[in-house]
């Protein structure tokens, strides 16, 4: 996977070969050059539901109930998820997390991430 990890460099929107905006850094869409937000408010999908409410509120002046739409119905996939409760950093190598500490070290920095 690092090897063909994708590239700002290599996005050609033209012919289609546009997968590095599938992993572009967080920072570069709600920080500017200075590191000063250019956002309003930040939900984290660690606490989805409790920043939804809370993002809601300042919108709606009440809480919405955050809809849960194309929920799998398969036994399988809900079986493979529930299954074992792996954590997701479990699965990096300690190559691919050096790896992700350096692609992602302004959002790892500025949005307060860390390996555990």
């Amino acid at each position: 996977m690092l090897k063909r990890f994708p590239t700002e460099t290599q996005d050609n929107y033209a012919n289609g070969d546009d997968l590095y905006r599938h992993i572009i850094p967080q920072t570069e869409c709600i920080f500017d050059h200075r590191d000063v937000f250019k956002v309003d408010f930040i939900g984290r999908f660690e606490m989805i539901n409790k920043d939804f409410k809370t993002l809601s509120l300042q919108l709606f002046g009440h809480d919405e109930l955050l809809p849960h739409v194309n929920k799998s119905s398969s036994k399988k996939v809900l079986n493979l998820c529930n299954k074992n409760k792996v954590d997701y950093q479990s699965a990096y190598s300690d190559k691919g997390v050096q790896f992700i500490e350096k692609f992602s070290a302004r959002d790892i920095e500025l949005l307060s991430y860390r390996f555990e």
